[in-house]
């Protein structure tokens, strides 16, 4: 047994504390050393076997029993001139993406460039050469990886030394036995990369061989810095300070291991800071020859400064064994406590004892130039992104945190939420016992051991994150999967959070975050207790609505009033967060990305992705004649981000408002090439445009100034309401001053009235609310809301911008005729006193004529979905239910011609997304009868893929008219397969939600929702003929997918009026966005343009027209996603001495014929037709 001499303990203490605490994560021994990460070589081993390997997890290594897998061609191909030179963190796909051995994609291609899957797949060796330091007898050489992906094998002088397959977690190899002394020695590893993904879905299984993983992001690579220690015989292998409520007080959890003799004595402990040490101790330790024993002691420290949001006050705690050098471990830290208090009453965050609103965005993982691990100067650049945008957390979203990254949030002063991706693998079944229904749900966890590879493998992963990654004070939060789905009876989960809080009991853990708020399981720092939903929540109410943000631009219908707005008043008794923000997309300013790659002179990924995109705008550009309104792509993609980030401000703001929000979280973080784009920054963390708008929304007090109506039409009132956020303490009785100006800047309205600032943990109130102002003229109208002390002193200041348009400048003198939709002579007589009759062949001479595509009553903003009709769990006409379409509240569609008296109404409906009840919930009004409330079509039906009929009487009255409308959506969509109406004369009408028609098995048609205004297939040549001879023909869009667009534009291709090719394609999930932009033209008058069309139009879905003809003078373009291909939303076209104005602008009819804000705001949407009917006199 090896003694110990007191002497030597002051001295190693002391000596320990002269670390800084910036120390690098990877191994941690206090006297290790790192590789340089420069001097590597990449030698890629395309002919290497590998699919059919066994794969050991941690426990069931053992490297003396298992294969040595050599490079094709021996040992001698790794050399110092084999492969090609490389730096770490590196990734073969940062250097191979789309070329040979890798995945070939065509060069000369930009679709396949920007979609296609260039990754490697198979072997890769990261080699270099490396002088050990002299080694004691018993002493061991380790090496410490911060983490790989996806198995790497650790080979020194050709001899296997270490292991590990768990994807991006931190291991350790043992080199003693093959390491040569006094000589350079080769260090390979080698990486092998069976696929995985580049998408945001992390519940996929990936196939290796007969294992089934937890898919993960398909990048084969090694993380930087890797250290090289030596290893005492006795020696502290890790080391875990953990935090106490009391936030001055800490935990030494320390392990100790012997890989030579016993140990009976002293663990030297000492917390140094600034190279000093502040306090030295010791706790007791009893270690048999070559196992290994945890100590633990704790520490208060009445000096100690907290670690805090902004003020990031970090120590280094260090243990060693007194008298054996190279014992020592140590681990940065800071004093604080971050936990949830007030659960079932009024429930907030506290940090150090103090309310605490997070507000974070989720990422991805994914950093370029390598895919994904970002190296000191990525980590500095998210820091620098996050205080630029005014964020104090970011999520680790379905990906597993990175240590460089932890330790420069702890150097920075921010939070972090982590969670290891792929968490719903550690409860999932192959075959899923059947659980009881009813009872107490036992949450021991008995019976919920891994049973699966892939749980014992994801398991691995979750316990080495969080025992890797406890002692960051950034870290608050461990959580499991996003947005589980599970049966809550299952043991697995309740097995998997207590081995998560056995790991570190000094954090919350948590299930998940969204979907359901019912699925959350959870528990406070240091309790045993698993909170669940018993049906009055479990104190964690966590919300996702990224899929509500259509457009990426702020609507109305965001605001109503002070009471009813998104993110609005809702939970007090349970912490409540919203996990994924409706904040929107946009993309990535290309052009700065495409300029880092270039300054750098390095390779990446994404850079052919990124070239290609900026190319095809930049002819499209010149092609369409835009350069006038954008000289450069450059000023597309930050005019689009312009959008985004205006939308996530005020989502952001309105989240701050509402008092008992607790956690914002804006989604997402950074963008990916070619997967999602509503990131805040790109992959190398840079904001995509002037991240001001946030960074204000996100201030610790503001005033937030909030409209109903942001368009307002000439004549009529604005109305606002102002709102306080107010973290600083501000307190007591002010004067609160509205004033107004117009478009000359003249302030003509001003009103001051009292107000009472609540102050204390009151972070958001309303202080006024309708306050009324008659605009004077059109333009801008800039309302300002100052808040000032007693003394006069302005406390706040805040100014907001509404719009006022004038619809109809002048008298509309011009003679119309109406095709399509009867609803648009009505509404042209309504809007501009303008009467307009049907359009005939037999029609006299007429100025201008107007197709309206749109059916009376077609709701622009609903999606379409379709399934297989294997899934649907009837025999009786599945296909009816294959084919849906959802939507958010309001109206769906309106119903004319019914026989007045009762009818019968059938409503049709099969949940065919969602596995679990709670997951889709709405209500569903007819003549605006309510007649399902908080409707879940699961609970409903049984189960998902199970069709349920709801039947209803309604009393149609004189004017024949039937409503359906959504009046709200408590959880994600409301959703609608069919509907059969029997009116009180027996007339039967049957209508499918989705685009196309469809014959039942027993011959009835039902036909697509709303039909269509228009029909195409009918000859166009009368009305070519018209515009030749100088008639305008005004062709308006409503279908939220273009699909009329492109019906019309196909027809004028066959007249030969224009060169059709194709649509751009259809906007897509919210999280992937789209963007209109519009030059300075008389049909955008009396409108903002030479811009991004942003809140003024609240354009909600999108497509744009491919075409081309002589003259063609092209108004409004459009562009998506990571496309290259873009497209036209509103073009004029000469014809003959006429010309025809051409839109694909989703929602525009609607919006301009029925007043709702249904995918087009009405009053933007009026002027616009305004001008299209007056033509290029169009006043401003």
């Amino acid at each position: 047994m090896l003694k110990w001499t007191a002497a030597a303990l002051p001295l190693l203490m002391v000596g320990q504390c002269g670390l800084s605490v910036a120390a690098p994560a990877a191994g941690n021994d206090a006297s290790s050393s790192l590789l340089p990460n420069s001097g590597w070589r990449l030698t890629l081993d395309p002919q290497a076997q590998w699919r059919d390997d066994t794969l050991y997890l941690p426990g069931d290594v053992n490297l003396s029993a298992m294969p040595v897998h050599p490079p094709t061609g021996g040992w001698s191909a790794l050399n110092a001139s084999s492969g090609i030179a490389v730096s770490l963190p590196g990734t073969v796909e940062e250097h191979y993406w789309g070329r040979s051995p890798a995945h070939v994609l065509n060069p000369a291609d930009p679709n396949q460039v920007v979609n296609g899957d260039g990754s490697y797949t198979g072997v890769s060796w990261w080699s270099r050469s490396f002088t050990p330091p002299r080694l004691k007898p018993g002493e061991r050489l380790i090496f410490s990886f911060p983490g790989a992906r996806l198995r790497a094998e650790v080979y020194v002088n050709g001899e296997l030394v270490g292991y590990d397959a768990v994807t991006e977690t931190a291991f350790e190899a043992d080199a003693t036995r093959a390491v040569k002394p006094n000589q350079p020695n080769t260090l390979a590893v080698r990486i092998t990369n069976p696929g995985g993904n580049f998408a945001w879905v992390d519940f996929d299984r990936l196939k290796w061989g007969k294992y089934d993983l937890p898919i993960s992001h398909g990048f084969g690579g090694l993380d930087g810095g890797i250290a090289m220690a030596a290893r005492g015989p006795v020696a502290v292998t890790d080391l875990a300070m953990l935090n106490n409520p009391d936030p001055r007080k800490i935990t030494f959890t320390a392990q100790v291991s012997s890989t030579g003799p016993a140990y009976d004595g002293p663990v030297a402990l000492s917390i140094c800071q600034h190279g000093k040490a502040i306090w030295t101790g010791t706790a007791a330790a009893r270690i048999t020859s070559g196992g290994t024993a945890t100590v633990t002691k704790s520490v208060t420290l009445a000096s100690a400064k907290l670690w805090s949001v902004g003020r990031p006050n970090l120590y280094q705690g260090v243990a060693a064994i007194p008298s054996i050098a190279h014992s020592d471990r140590a681990a940065t830290f800071g004093f604080r406590w971050f936990t949830a208090t007030g659960v079932g009453s009024d429930a907030e965050l506290l940090l150090n004892g103090k309310r605490i609103v997070v507000k974070s965005s989720i990422s991805w993982g994914l950093w370029s130039p390598n895919g994904m691990f970002p190296d000191q100067a990525a980590a500095d650049r998210e820091v620098a992104a996050a205080r630029a945008i005014g964020l104090n957390a970011v999520q680790n979203h379905r990906h597993m945190p990175k240590p460089i990254v932890l330790d420069t949030f702890d150097r920075a002063g921010l939070m972090r939420y982590c969670e290891a991706g792929a968490g719903g693998f550690t409860y999932l079944w192959e075959k899923e016992p059947a659980y009881a229904s009813q009872g107490p749900i036992d949450t021991s966890g008995a019976g919920g051991e891994p049973t699966e590879f892939y749980n014992k493998y994801e398991l691995c992963k979750v316990l080495a994150m969080i025992k890797a990654e406890r002692s960051h004070p950034s870290a608050i939060i461990w959580s499991l999967q996003n947005e589980a789905s599970l049966n809550r009876r299952n043991p697995k989960v309740y097995y998997v959070l207590r081995k998560m809080r056995e790991a570190d009991p000094s954090r919350i853990v948590m299930l998940e975050s969204g979907f359901s708020t019912s699925d959350q399981v959870w528990s406070l720092p240091y309790s045993r207790d698993l909170m669940i939903d018993t049906g009055k929540g479990s104190g964690w109410n966590d919300t996702h609505t990224a899929d509500d943000s259509p457009g990426s631009v702020y609507l109305d219908r965001y605001y109503h009033s002070a009471t009813d707005f998104k993110y609005g008043p809702d939970v007090k008794a349970e912490v409540r967060v919203w996990g994924e923000m409706a904040s929107g997309a946009s993309p990535d300013d290309h052009t700065a990305m495409n300029a880092w790659y270039k300054s750098h002179g390095v390779p990446g990924y994404d850079r052919a992705a990124h070239e290609a995109i900026e190319t095809a705008y930049d002819k499209f550009l010149d092609a369409y004649g835009f350069r006038v309104a954008f000289p450069s792509a450059e000023a597309i993609f930050r005019g689009a981000a312009d959008k985004h980030y205006d939308n996530a401000a005020r989502m952001l703001a309105n989240g701050r408002i509402n008092n008992w929000n607790d956690y914002l979280v804006l989604s997402g973080w950074e963008s990916t090439a070619i997967d999602n784009h509503s990131g805040m920054v790109d992959a190398l963390r840079m904001p995509k445009t002037d991240p001001a708008p946030i960074h204000a929304a996100a201030a610790p007090a503001l005033l937030v100034i909030r409209a109903p109506h942001m368009v307002v039409a000439l004549g009529d009132p604005a109305s606002v309401d102002i709102h306080l956020v107010n973290e600083i303490g501000l307190k007591g009785r002010y004067t609160l001053k509205v004033t107004a100006a117009g478009g000359d800047g003249k302030t003509f309205f001003t009103e001051s009235s009292p107000v009472v600032v609540a102050g204390g943990d009151t972070f958001g109130q309303p202080l006024q609310t309708g306050v009324a102002i008659q605009p004077r003229g059109r333009g801008t109208l800039s309302v300002t809301a100052s808040l000032i002390s007693p003394a006069g002193a302005v406390a706040l200041k805040q100014t907001e911008k509404l719009l006022v348009v004038d619809t109809q400048p002048k008298a509309l003198k011009t003679s119309v005729a109406t095709l399509g939709s009867p609803q648009f002579g009505a509404a042209l007589q309504k809007r501009f006193g303008v009467a307009s009759v049907p359009y005939t062949s037999a029609l006299g001479k007429v100025d201008t004529i107007v197709i309206d595509p749109s059916a009376p009553g077609e709701t622009a903003h609903w999606q379409s979905t379709q399934v297989e009709a294997a899934t649907i769990h009837t025999a009786d006409n599945p296909e009816l239910y294959t084919a849906q379409m959802y939507g958010h509240a309001g109206p769906v569609v309106h119903y004319a011609d019914l026989a007045p008296g009762t009818a019968h109404v059938d409503l049709y409906f099969a949940e065919t997304y969602f596995d679990q009840p709670g997951k889709r919930v709405f209500d569903v009004a007819l003549n605006g009868q309510t007649v399902l409330q908080d409707f879940d079509i699961v609970q409903a039906a049984g189960g998902p893929n199970i069709p349920i009929v709801k039947s209803f009487p309604v009393e149609i009255g004189a004017g024949g008219g039937l409503d359906l409308a959504i009046p709200s959506v408590r959880a994600d969509n409301a959703s609608i397969a069919a509907i059969r109406i029997t009116d009180s004369q027996g007339r039967v009408t049957r209508e499918v939600f989705r685009k196309s028609s469809y014959r039942d098995p027993q011959g009835n048609l039902w036909n697509a929702l709303g039909g269509t205004g228009y029909d195409w297939s009918l000859s166009t040549s009368d009305l070519i003929a018209r515009v030749r001879d100088g008639a305008r023909l005004v062709i308006l869009s409503n279908d939220s997918e273009g699909a009329d667009a492109q019906s019309a534009a196909s027809a004028l291709a066959k007249e030969r009026v224009l060169t059709y090719s194709g649509m751009a394609g259809t906007s897509g999930p919210s999280w992937l966005g789209f963007w209109y932009f519009g030059k300075s033209h008389w049909l955008l008058s009396g409108l903002p343009s030479n811009c991004v069309l942003g809140w003024p139009y609240q354009i909600t879905s999108g497509n744009g027209m491919i075409v081309t003809a002589p003259g063609l003078d092209a108004v409004i373009g459009y562009g998506m996603h990571h496309s290259t291909t873009l497209g036209l939303g509103a073009a004029v076209v000469p014809c003959g001495q006429g010309q025809i104005v051409l839109f694909c602008l989703p929602g525009l009819a609607q919006a301009f014929s029925s007043d709702r804000a249904d995918g087009f705001d009405p009053v933007t949407a009026r002027r616009i037709v305004y001008n299209a009917l007056a033509g290029p006199g169009a006043a401003q």
